[in-house]
């Protein structure tokens, strides 16, 4: 565990010990298969894991148009099941990496249809 000090925008800075566990980004052009639906926008997602076991997720927006503004929101989630509940809102590649990368840690089984 590290400690982590992250900087939302229009808020204090949140500091805390964790463990890096996933991450995923889009990109700026349709050139790349990243691409985030939006020419000259893209985001980040970093989540960790924390001591007691919560995740702390910090989402960055950033834009490259005049006028517009960078935006960081930091979320926390006291468990895997509110986590995975934001996370299948994103991006369908931030979704993807960020789901795949929680199988590699065994935080996420299939969800069971009866």
């Amino acid at each position: 565990m590290e400690r982590i000090e992250l900087r939302p925008t229009g808020r204090r800075p949140v500091v805390f010990e964790g463990e890096l566990i996933a991450e995923s980004r889009t990109a700026w052009d349709q050139a790349n298969w990243r691409w985030s639906g939006s020419t000259g926008r893209q985001e980040r997602v970093r989540v960790w894991r924390t001591a007691s076991g919560r995740f702390v997720v910090e989402h960055l927006r950033q834009t490259q148009w005049v006028g517009e503004h960078d935006t960081t929101a930091v979320l926390v989630f006291d468990s895997v099941a509110d986590l995975v509940g934001w996370i299948e809102q994103r991006h369908r590649i931030i979704a993807d990496e960020l789901l795949e990368a929680l199988r590699r840690h065994d935080l996420l089984e299939p969800e069971r249809i009866e």
